[in-house]
């Protein structure tokens, strides 16, 4: 303002002394002459105050780095989020939305977590109820099956449930089962599938068939050739069971034993047949005399006898009835 030759205060004090010189030769350049030394004195009152002022503010450097800082910041956040400070403090508050939620959703998860870690906790209590009823039906089950067993005999034999627990969560509670058997006396319990005798398998399944069929509700028992592998003593006990089974529940048995055969109270002929290179398999019930020369024939084969057929009248209980053949 005062500094400098082209400064306010200089060329005010040069038109002054130009105008000193010319305010006598006209009541007009008098006037000026008036006005620019007004105009004078209120520009250096001016300076003066000004000169004042800045004498009393003081550099702050660091704030000054700090406001460039921030200046330097706002440009780069114009360029990611928003032309102009409204639109960087809209996206803000669009931010602010979402990290409420995100802090609503880790809410619910800690909630979910503690529920399920009720829920689990909850579980494992149920099952050890669970484990305890098992363990008390098991040893039930365990003396049913060797009676059962015994019936079809098998006395020697023993039946064991093995009951484990595991860590892992199941829709089948804690435990994890296995059926057991030692087939005689002195043997070690082995897994049902390592039993190698088919005659063996197939009274261990009757008894556990006989005995889940109380409880089960089950309305038909299907057995495939249940008669093999055993024969004698073994097949007509065998043959009894079935029978005892099928006055609750409807059996359904192919088999090529006589004795079997012999107990039901049905018995169908299957055989197949080939017509035209095509297999057909027929089924016909047989009548009372076509079951007895049915049940012959196993005995003896085709060459029927009156041996084997007052056997087959034996073991239908026909023995003391006239059935003409």
């Amino acid at each position: 303002m005062k500094e400098g030759e082209f400064s306010i205060l200089s060329a005010l004090g040069r038109a002054k002394r130009n105008l000193e010189q010319l305010s006598d030769l006209s009541e007009s350049y008098s006037e000026l002459y008036d006005k620019i030394e007004s105009v004078l004195y209120e520009v250096e009152e001016i300076s003066y105050s000004v000169d004042n002022f800045s004498g009393d503010v003081e550099m702050d450097d660091e704030k000054l780095e700090k406001t460039v800082e921030r200046i330097d910041a706002i440009n780069k956040l114009k360029l990611k989020y928003g032309s102009t400070i409204t639109e960087i403090l809209e996206y803000k508050d669009k931010l602010e939305k979402d990290l409420s939620l995100v802090n609503f959703e880790n809410e619910e998860l800690e909630n979910l977590k503690a529920e399920k870690n009720e829920l689990v906790s909850q579980y494992f209590q149920d099952g050890e109820r669970l484990s305890q009823i098992r363990m008390e039906i098991a040893e039930s089950l365990q003396n049913t099956i060797d009676i059962q067993l015994s019936d079809l005999n098998m006395e020697n034999a023993k039946f064991k449930v093995e009951i484990t627990k595991t860590e892992e969560i199941t829709a089948y509670g804690i435990n994890n089962a296995e059926f057991l058997i030692a087939t005689n006396v002195g043997e070690t319990f082995k897994p049902l599938a390592k039993i190698a005798s088919g005659g063996e398998i197939s009274r261990i399944m009757l008894a556990l068939k006989t005995v889940f069929s109380a409880v089960d509700n089950i309305s038909v028992l299907i057995f495939d050739e249940i008669d093999t592998g055993i024969s004698g003593e073994t097949v007509r006990r065998v043959a009894e069971k079935l029978r005892e089974l099928s006055r609750n529940t409807q059996i359904i048995c192919v088999t090529h034993s006589p004795q079997i055969a012999g107990k039901a109270q049905q018995q169908f002929f299957i055989k197949k047949e080939i017509e035209n290179n095509f297999t057909e398999t027929k089924v016909r019930e047989l009548n009372t005399e076509e079951r007895i020369r049915e049940i012959a024939r196993i005995i003896s084969g085709d060459n029927i006898t009156e041996a084997s057929v007052n056997h087959a009248k034996e073991i239908m209980g026909l023995w003391d009835k006239k059935v003409l053949i």
